[in-house]
Formats: C-alpha cells, structure tokens, sequence
C-alpha cells in the first residue's frame, strides 16, 4: 500500500515542517483539550479556534482543501452523532446573533457543537 496521498506535502520545507515533530504532537494536543474544554451550548465561541490551524496550514504552504477532505470523508460517522442529539437534549436556551434573539432547543446546539469541534479537531490533527 501506497502512502503517498500522506506524504503528498511532507517534501515543502517551511517553518512548520522544520519543527520537532514532538513540539507538533503537543501542540496538536494541547488544541484539542481546549478545543473540548468549551461549553457545549457555546458554539459561537468555537469561532476563533480555526484561526490557529488555519494559520498552520498558510504558514507551511499546505491547501487548506487537504485537511477538509479528510474531514469530510469521516463525516458520516459525526453526522450520527450530530442527528441524534436534538431527540435527546430539549432543553431550551437563549441564542443572539447579532440583533436577533431566539431561543434553541440544547440539542441542536449540541449538535453544532459536536460537528464544529469534530471539524476543527480534524484539521488540526492534519
């Protein structure tokens, strides 16, 4: 079995590439626990946690594309998940976004919660 679909960027040379990959390891580590760490309700808070491997993957010269297609391909196993957590969280919670406010049931905040973290967890690990 080939692995070249893995090493397709392993070859570039840049910053990110030249660090320890141990030093990489823990980072990615440490991005996911605080990445988990947030409130399951607060979905809008996830929001500048994509600018770190965002600016991963700029710094090393690597298609942002390469990492969500990963994501993408695993999708169907977070999409379970993600469907099921409306039938069984109703609570209800208050939501603004900008001048609007509504109220959300827990479950489909959950829900983008789940998919959200299952994204930008994905893409980190990338």
């Amino acid at each position: 079995m080939h692995h070249h679909h893995i090493d397709r960027f392993a070859h570039l040379d840049s910053a990110v590439h030249r660090l320890d990959a141990r030093g990489k390891l823990l980072a990615a580590l440490t991005y996911t626990v605080i990445l988990i760490s947030f409130d399951r309700y607060a979905v809008a808070v996830l929001a500048p946690m994509a600018i770190g491997p965002a600016a991963m993957f700029a710094l090393a010269g690597v298609p942002l594309w390469f990492a969500l297609r990963r994501a993408v391909f695993l999708t169907p196993f977070i999409a379970t998940i993600a469907i099921l957590s409306p039938l069984a969280d109703h609570s209800v919670h208050a939501v603004a976004f900008g001048p609007w406010a509504f109220q959300v049931s827990g479950g489909w905040l959950t829900a983008a919660d789940v998919t959200v973290k299952f994204f930008l967890g994905v893409v980190a690990l990338t």
